[in-house]
């Protein structure tokens, strides 16, 4: 990758190593959120890189790289959700559960239900969130996540951990 935008990469490795040092510059990253062309363009460039793909998408020469642009374009959606939520509060543990559809007992679920209707009747609760307060953003998100999440039987949940883990952790 050589057109001005950081160092010359070509191999997955290093990609990845060059965008482990930007994901941990914080004013690489403001770029980025920020939507600045170049940052977003060398961190796309890196991205792709990294998952084995051409610096920039190439016009299909087959189906099979129809496929892949289709496969990585999912993946960046996915990595990037899972950054997300990483952000918002969400433990590493409570993100592969959500992520990979572990279900909840109903009753969590409801749980999650009944605390945002009270939050949302919480006034001072809804000012610091309008706000940008991150500890009430981050309250919300967490239940939100529950909220949304499917529902199933300590059966269900046991068999999900056996095939996930190896073994029931609940």
């Amino acid at each position: 990758m050589s057109d001005g935008i950081g160092d010359t990469i070509t191999t997955a490795d290093d990609a990845s190593v060059r965008m482990d040092r930007l994901k941990a510059d914080p004013q690489f990253m403001n770029r980025v959120k920020a939507g600045d062309a170049a940052a977003f363009q060398e961190h796309t460039k890196l991205w792709r890189i990294a998952h084995g793909m051409t610096p920039t998408p190439q016009p299909p020469q087959h189906t099979g790289d129809l496929m892949k642009e289709m496969q990585g374009h999912a993946l960046q959606l996915a990595e990037q959700h899972h950054e997300n939520l990483l952000e918002g509060g969400i433990g590493p543990e409570g993100v592969y559960q959500y992520m990979n559809g572990r279900p909840i007992p109903p009753e969590e679920k409801e749980i999650h239900i009944r605390e945002i209707k009270r939050l949302k009747s919480d006034k001072e609760f809804i000012r610091k969130y309008l706000d940008g307060n991150l500890e009430a953003r981050e309250t919300m998100r967490r239940h939100h996540i529950g909220s949304v999440m499917r529902t199933g039987t300590i059966e269900d949940i046991r068999a999900r951990e056996l095939v996930h883990y190896g073994k029931v952790v609940s």
